[in-house]
């Protein structure tokens, strides 16, 4: 027995037995029967790492412990493996797995199993630390699944395919190379082998997909898409039904492309190209016809309905060119603006395979022929016109019509010339590209050199010269407009008869507008259609700026088309761009498309069938526009011509022409004159002055429309037979000066005919003094317009006018003492006897009372009126001239001494007026001047009074008179509506309960009234804003139109010289 018992884990250990000792690592303590405590060796697959273990460790999974007495164990080394713990060695990992310390763990642990190589990578033994990379065997290459056991595993991966070399080449838009179809989920290793080798095989012939070619290698994208069905890699012909050849753009003979592939060519094929044909002949003989119509007699509504045609064309042309964009619609827009191809002289709509034109240089050179052709067609009509009856076709008319074809499809001819340069790419990977007109002729190639070297040409030769022209005609207009050469404005007409003549240089924005929109397109890649919606927004969006800041054409309707219209494919352009991401716009996006450019063809058709309506009806005789022209002179017969104006409206039926109310821009007024059944010319002094009326003589001369004049005094009569003696020398030298007239195709040759004419008639006269005579005067013009058309020498009758006489209300003719207002006037000044006749015609619409006038009344009727009238309000006009009458000024006075106590609103004809000043009223008194002297005054003021009148009654009643406000009166140059408004403002001074101010002293406020002024004094303080003020000249200037009317003021019209236009800007009401 020993003397210690040792515990678990120790052994006894010394000579006698009697210490105890820790069982070193390796080994492990146990209690043996006859040994007591012993430690024994750890066995193969345990391990013992610390002193005095009672129990060996197991070696865990990924390590072994291949020897006795094993203090820590191994970890298994690359290559294998250990899934079981207590294992004394490891196994080596199958083909296809792998195990690396490294690379698995980052440690230096063993693996518990081996990894599978991943895809992309194999390993074809047993032990493998590492698989293979299939990309250093064959580039682009992967396995189908993970734990590939030989090289033989390595394919071509997702988008790539095996070229003929074996090599992987990317798998480029077109081909479908989606390999992992091949091996699906749950894929075994012993159907492994069985897997590869399908998907290698199939692999040397990948699928190619629908709308795409194959050939040599190389995917192409096919337009269109349906040409080409898709297939096999290795069969070239990949085409929709009978289509052949090169991406699938040809088809037998007689045969045509469509969307089933190829249709025969039926009978009905040819007549649609005859009847093309003779569209084409019809449309170049009237083009001619009206080339060579001289532009002072062409009818203004044919005109006008020319130029909304030609509009109409352009709008489609632009959508035209939209659609040969690479926007995406979506249907149904995408179907309605295919039909629009046929104008970007797409021959692939008329079936021109049917006729054997089947090469695309042929077809392109084809369309290059087309202008070539119609300017021949164009010579031959000229010259069989003239061989029928000589002279009726002019060079110049020639000339125009050619210009005119080019103007109108310019768009079209753009987008046809430059097809050469637009190109589309094939999938990435070829790098070619191919025409869009012609696919089958690939970019950069020889056959698409020669079509670039003949587009360059044409461009030069089509688009340069037209532009050159173009451009020296706009720069040359002012130069040789003024040097009397008609000949240029004839030959250049389709350039300018668009335009208001102060624009004349518009036609360069448009052009440049159409060029840019036909130009963007070609030139910019398709990659860059981003690129190309900002430039066509930007060109669009710049000339309907410029559109509007100008307005430019001669019509108003005109100018209102345009901006519609350009507005409208701003819209659509907009929505389109859309689909710049590559995706197709939704159905409702293309619906809204398709309503919007519906109706913006719905109102472009309504303008042009309401010309049409009205041109109709004058070549049926029916209906002119305008029964009455008034032209008149704004100078010196504007308020005759407004009196004479009321007065036939309420005469004849049908609408009286009168510049101020019925013209907005004094580029259609010859236009009017042509749309009217006849024109009375009011006469002064200076109408044959000035260019305007005497273009409305010429015009209504040559376009044989009944003309009459008349005359407002006698003297006006006598003064026109100056014109009569004039000699041609002297007639030369003074209406050569009117080279404004020359636009309008007015030349000097033109004028005389058409004045010796009207002088020949003697004017009717309108006697405005006597109302009796003033209502027979009326009546003989009626008659003399309605049944005079056979008097006139003209080469062929006038129409007969349209109108019946209607009762035109009699005129207050006697002394009326219960008459509401009385109103004075010059019976001496017809312009203020017209603004009187307007003013009681006005106030009695108004106001229901009636108006006595003392033009017809004498001294004594005169006098018994003011004695004998009750309570009534009193207007005076006064024009430029009254303060020069000395009748007026006596009635003036006299009103004052037989009515000291009524008040007189004074009301100012015109825009501007010189008002009486302390010099002026000296001189009256002192000078009796401008009457000579004070006696002679005194028997002038006497004598058209009846009793005695001196210039210092005179110069108080005046000055009576203006103590209040004066109310300007615009009856020469304001529209109708206007005139309403100012004599409206006279109505609420006249009314009678309407609370009059009360006048202080007469004798207090003359000093300070009529001394000598500064610029800008008031008359009153109590006018408010906008009041009447003195100027420099001592004349006033009522408050501008903005002040009293607001938006009302723009009502306010142009008139015929410059400096009236100046003038109306600032009128007062």
């Amino acid at each position: 027995d020993r003397p210690i018992d040792c515990p678990k884990g120790s052994e006894y250990v010394g000579l006698e037995g009697q210490e105890c000792q820790l069982c070193p690592p390796g080994r492990q303590g146990q209690i043996l029967p006859s040994l007591g405590p012993s430690c024994i060796d750890c066995a193969e697959g345990l391990f013992a790492d610390r002193h005095g273990q009672v129990a060996c460790n197991v070696t865990p999974p990924g390590y072994m412990t291949s020897t006795v007495r094993a203090i820590k164990p191994e970890p298994c080394p690359s290559g294998s493996y250990s899934n079981t713990a207590g294992s004394s060695k490891c196994s080596a990992c199958s083909p296809g797995q792998f195990s690396n310390k490294a690379i698995l763990q980052g440690s230096q642990e063993g693996a518990a199993e081996c990894a599978l190589c991943p895809k992309g990578k194999y390993l074809d033994h047993a032990g493998g630390s590492f698989c293979y990379d299939c990309g250093a065997l064959m580039t682009g290459s992967t396995t189908i699944a993970v734990g590939s056991r030989s090289n033989a595993s390595c394919m071509c991966g997702d988008d790539y395919f095996r070229a003929f070399d074996g090599s992987c080449q990317p798998c480029v838009a077109g081909l479908r190379c989606h390999w992992r179809s091949y091996a699906p989920e749950g894929t075994t290793e012993e159907s492994m082998d069985m897997v590869v080798k399908s998907a290698t095989d199939d692999q040397m012939s990948p699928s190619i997909s629908p709308g795409f070619y194959y050939k040599k290698s190389n995917v192409y994208s096919c337009r269109p898409q349906h040409a080409c069905e898709g297939g096999a890699w290795a069969k070239e012909n990949s085409c929709q039904g009978e289509r052949s050849g090169f991406l699938c753009q040809d088809c037998p003979s007689n045969f045509y492309p469509s969307s089933s592939g190829c249709t025969g060519c039926r009978p009905g094929d040819t007549i649609g190209k005859a009847l093309l044909g003779l569209l084409l002949l019809l449309v170049c003989c009237g083009m001619l016809i009206a080339a060579n119509a001289r532009a002072l007699t062409q009818n203004a509504l044919g005109m006008t309905m020319t130029l909304v045609g030609g509009q109409i064309l352009t709008t489609l042309q632009i959508i035209a060119a939209f659609n040969s964009t690479s926007i995406k619609w979506g249907k149904p827009f995408t179907d309605v603006i295919d039909a629009l191809k046929l104008l970007s002289f797409d021959l692939d709509l008329i079936r021109m395979q049917c006729g054997g034109l089947t090469d695309p240089l042929a077809k392109y050179g084809f369309k290059m022929s087309m202008p070539v052709l119609s300017i021949a067609l164009l010579c031959t009509f000229h010259c069989l016109v003239n061989m029928i009856r000589p002279r009726l076709s002019s060079m110049n008319g020639l000339l125009n019509a050619i210009g005119q074809m080019m103007f109108i499809f310019f768009i079209s001819l753009g987008l046809s010339v430059m097809s050469p340069f637009q190109c589309y790419s094939h999938p990435a990977g070829n790098g070619f590209s191919s025409l869009v007109a012609s696919p089958q002729i690939l970019c950069s190639t020889g056959d698409h050199l020669g079509l670039q070297v003949v587009a360059i040409v044409s461009v030069v030769f089509y688009i340069g010269l037209f532009l050159a022209v173009t451009g020296y005609a706009v720069v040359w207009y002012p130069v040789l407009i003024s040097s009397d050469n008609i000949n240029f404005m004839k030959r250049f007409r389709f350039l300018f008869i668009r335009w208001d003549p102060r624009v004349h240089w518009f036609s360069i924005p448009l052009l440049a507008k159409n060029f840019l929109v036909a130009l963007f397109p070609m030139l910019v890649p398709e990659a860059n259609l981003d690129l190309t919606i900002v430039l066509l927004l930007l060109t669009l969006t710049g000339y309907l700026f410029l559109a509007a800041r100008f307005e430019p054409w001669r019509t108003r309707e005109l100018n209102w088309l345009d901006w519609i219209s350009t507005a409208g494919l701003c819209i659509i352009l907009l929505i389109g761009s859309m689909s710049v991401g590559g995706d197709e716009p939704s159905a409702g996006a293309s619906i809204i498309l398709t309503v919007i450019f519906s109706m913006l063809m719905l109102v472009m058709a309504l303008f042009f069938c309401g010309y049409a309506y009205r041109r109709l009806l004058e070549i049926m005789q029916i209906k002119k526009r305008f029964s009455v022209f008034v032209s008149h002179h704004k100078g010196g017969g504007a308020c005759c011509a407004r009196f004479l104006k009321m007065a036939l409206s309420k005469r004849v039926n049908g609408t009286v022409f009168f510049d101020s109310d019925n013209l907005d821009s004094f580029s259609g007024v010859f236009d009017a004159v042509k749309m009217s059944e006849t024109v009375l010319i009011v006469l002064s002094g200076e109408t044959l002055c000035r260019p305007w009326c005497v273009g409305e003589i010429v015009t209504a001369y040559y376009n044989k429309i009944l003309t009459k004049s008349c005359v407002m005094a006698d003297g006006q009569a006598q003064s026109l037979a100056k014109w009569t003696q004039l000699t041609a020398e002297g007639f030369a030298n003074f209406y050569g000066k009117f080279e404004v007239l020359r636009p309008y195709g007015i030349a000097l040759e033109d004028i005389k005919p058409a004045i010796d004419l009207l002088l020949q008639n003697v004017p009717i006269r309108i006697n405005l003094e006597s109302c009796a005579a003033l209502d027979k005067s009326l009546q003989e013009t009626v008659e003399a317009l309605a049944s005079g058309s056979e008097e006139v020498n003209f080469t062929r009758k006038s129409r007969r006018l349209s109108v019946t006489l209607i009762a035109g209300g009699a005129d207050v003719t006697a002394i009326n003492l219960d008459a509401h207002v009385l109103l004075l006037s010059d019976a001496t000044d017809p312009e203020a006897s017209a603004s009187a006749r307007v003013l009681k015609m006005l106030l009695e619409e108004m106001t229901q009372k009636q108006v006595q006038l003392d033009l017809a009344l004498g001294e004594s009727e005169y006098s018994a009126m003011l004695s004998g009238m009750g309570a009534v309000s009193t207007l005076c006009i006064f024009t430029s001239t009254t303060l020069q009458s000395p009748r007026q000024l006596a009635r003036i006075a006299m009103y004052f001494k037989e009515r000291p106590d009524g008040t007189i609103f004074p009301v100012l004809i015109g825009e501007t007026f010189r008002f009486p000043t302390a010099s002026f009223f000296d001189d009256l008194v002192q000078k009796g001047h401008p009457f000579g002297s004070v006696q002679g005054a005194t028997d002038l003021f006497s004598q058209a009074t009846g009793m005695l009148i001196t210039p210092v009654e005179v110069k108080e009643a005046l000055e009576w008179t203006f103590e209040t406000s004066p109310d300007f009166v615009n009856v020469p140059y304001a529209t109708e509506d206007l005139l309403v408004v100012q004599v409206a403002k006279l109505c609420g001074k006249v009314a009678p309960k309407k609370e009059r101010c009360e006048r202080t002293s007469r004798t207090s406020r003359r000093g300070s009234l009529w001394a000598e002024q500064p610029v800008g004094f008031r008359l009153s303080s109590d006018l408010g804003e906008g009041a009447d003020e003195i100027d420099d000249n001592g004349q006033v200037r009522g408050p501008p139109v903005g002040v009293l009317l607001g938006a009302r003021s723009q009502g306010l019209e142009e008139t015929h010289d410059k400096k009236k236009t100046e003038a109306i800007q600032e009128v007062s009401v």
